[in-house]
């Protein structure tokens, strides 16, 4: 009888592994050696990546849209995301930027970090090299595919994959998604791709990644816990305080009607108002101190809501509100957390922002 000898490296290319969640996956075999959280990855730094991580999970959920703030931990979903699909589950896949010129600066700032903090990927890579380089002297040899590939939008062309993951989507034209999603389709019902935004600043706006993520099958926003009536709500500009240029005037002893240049009120009025800037929960109408509201999103009080898109008669504008009857299956999902739930951004930066928008100088 003849018999065929299997090494050791090959056998662990395409040995079984046993479904493990994404937020177990990661907290087991990821290390951060960059940013300001460092050490073994642990979503409870994260509490909100739970619920996101849970529908990346779901077999029968093909594509997730993420609308989210920066400081969130967005790019790290996606690529965490690729790296637990690279150690079970081996097939082709992409991580898709909106411009070519960004792929070396995102692969040495992004891509190896987060491959040198998980040395089981970083492991399999080095071994499918070096099977690659081998396999012409050997008589047995697995035919390897390109693991991952970090590509263009200029690179969609006879690309077919089983998961994708698509960056900055907000910046992409329209059509290329939308390509690539009909090749991943081939693969039937067992595709997945992650979109991934910051938030546009106008919500409900026209580019990519609002398109998509209105027209998932079930869409959630991550709502802020109010710890005085313990209510939950969207937050959003109108609910941040910031004290009027009035106030200050006051403040300092000057008359209302005397005029301040602009560069004053960015040098003088602006900390002296971020610093005293709250949230008002429109529920108790009570005052949230950023301490009330880190707490609140740390200790994992805040929720993800699903809602429903309507467009407002007068002026068209997406509006989103709680749905009665929430949808237990479904298989594209949105999910929308904006700057106000970023924890390690402080309530007084979203009222410099506010400012600097209004009295912002001219540039030359």
């Amino acid at each position: 009888m003849s018999k065929i000898h299997i090494g050791e490296r090959t056998l662990s290319m395409l040995e079984y592994k046993r479904f493990e969640k994404l937020s177990s996956w990661l907290e087991n075999n990821l290390q951060l050696l960059k940013g300001k959280v460092k050490g073994r990855f642990k979503v409870r730094t994260a509490p909100h990546l739970k619920f996101i991580f849970h529908n990346i999970d779901l077999s029968h959920v093909n594509i997730v849209v993420l609308k989210v703030a920066s400081q969130t931990q967005k790019t790290s979903t996606g690529l965490g995301a690729i790296l637990k699909w690279i150690d079970t589950d081996y097939h082709d896949m992409f991580l898709m930027l909106a411009r070519a010129t960004d792929i070396k600066k995102f692969l040495e700032f992004k891509v190896k970090p987060m491959l040198d903090g998980c040395k089981v990927v970083k492991k399999k890579l080095s071994l499918y090299r070096q099977m690659e380089a081998e396999r012409k002297h050997s008589h047995f040899y697995v035919t390897a595919q390109n693991l991952f590939a970090v590509i263009s939008i200029n690179d969609t062309k006879s690309i077919t994959t089983k998961y994708g993951v698509f960056d900055e989507v907000a910046d992409f034209p329209r059509g290329v998604i939308s390509e690539a999603l009909e090749r991943m389709k081939e693969y039937g019902s067992n595709y997945k791709a992650i979109l991934l935004s910051t938030q546009h600043p106008k919500k409900g706006g026209d580019d990519e990644i609002n398109a998509f993520f209105n027209t998932t099958e079930a869409k959630f926003q991550y709502f802020l816990h109010c710890s005085h009536c313990d209510g939950q709500f969207y937050p959003s500009p109108e609910h941040l305080i910031i004290d009027s240029l009035k106030q200050y005037k006051k403040e300092i002893g000057i008359d209302e009607n005397e005029n301040i240049p602009r560069i004053k009120i960015l040098s003088d009025y602006m900390p002296w108002a971020s610093r005293k800037a709250y949230l008002k929960c429109p529920i108790c109408e009570s005052k949230i101190t950023n301490k009330e509201r880190v707490d609140s999103i740390l200790a994992d009080k805040c929720k993800w809501v699903q809602v429903e898109a309507t467009e407002a008669e007068e002026n068209g504008e997406i509006i989103y509100k709680e749905v009665e009857t929430p949808k237990k299956y479904y298989e594209s999902v949105g999910l929308d957390l904006n700057t106000m739930l970023a924890p390690r951004v402080d309530i007084k930066r979203f009222a410099q922002i506010e400012i600097s928008c209004q009295y912002a100088l001219p540039s030359e």
